[in-house]
């Protein structure tokens, strides 16, 4: 037994550090929010004591399925773990099953060298991403050595920055993302802007992807045109938007 188990290790594909990541952490239902709300910290949130589900989407960049263990904590407290096997070239859902609370808490979900923390009651982000400006940072992420590999990992640290200004500002909002979309090089916005009085606005493809989504708080894209502002991708600073960008 012992050698068959040994045979099976040697033969298993290696993790890399970059295979699995965890692009983000979703909630279902998704809900609408609602559009001039009397009530709006109730209005378009889960009813308290609600069944939800916690979705961690993981995204295997390897060629091969990875197999790995994982675990989900609250508040620092081990609430379930397992093993799962991540499809290649491809995002696997690994979900939680919970109650709605609209009580803060610290949600985290740990998978081989990857952590994501989010919290609970944050508002909720849609990130549109056009497939250049994907490709560059999956290409040019770990040029900057602190252990970054995909545009997700930008994505959620520029979330985080913005989440720790808020702390230091004594904002009580929080923010998470909610989803993550890659589209077309040209395909943003998704459908025509709501832009009154003003016209055709050609920063609709930032300010407004996709109008029809109202399952976020807050959306914002990043069309094609916008890869040379990135042209720093080794300098890890705060003032290098390849690192975090203040102004998306």
């Amino acid at each position: 037994m012992r050698r068959l188990i040994l045979l099976l290790v040697l033969l298993a594909p290696a993790l890399r550090a970059d295979d699995l990541t965890v692009t983000y952490i979703s909630r279902l239902p998704e809900l609408d929010y609602v559009w001039a709300s009397t009530n709006p910290t109730r209005d378009g949130w889960p009813a308290d004591g609600q069944q939800i589900v916690w979705r961690a989407n993981v995204k295997n960049f390897s060629p091969a399925a990875v197999t790995a263990g994982y675990r989900w904590t609250l508040d620092g407290n081990t609430i379930a773990s397992g093993t799962q096997t991540f499809a290649a070239n491809a995002t696997t859902a690994v979900d939680l099953p919970s109650t709605w609370s609209f009580e803060r808490h610290r949600l985290v979900f740990e998978l081989a060298n990857n952590r994501l923390e989010v919290f609970t009651d944050a508002l909720s982000v849609g990130f549109w991403v056009e497939q250049s400006v994907y490709d560059f940072f999956r290409a040019h992420q770990p040029d900057l050595g602190v252990g970054s590999t995909c545009w997700e990992n930008w994505a959620q640290r520029l979330v985080g920055f913005y989440n720790d200004m808020a702390a230091m500002a004594d904002v009580a909002d929080r923010w998470r993302i909610e989803k993550i979309v890659v589209v077309p090089d040209g395909a943003l916005p998704l459908a025509p802007p709501v832009v009154p009085r003003r016209g055709r606005d050609p920063s609709a493809a930032a300010t407004q992807p996709d109008v029809r989504d109202r399952t976020v708080d807050l959306t914002w894209g990043f069309p094609a045109t916008t890869v040379g502002s990135y042209g720093d991708t080794r300098t890890a600073t705060l003032a290098n938007p390849t690192r975090v960008s203040l102004a998306p």
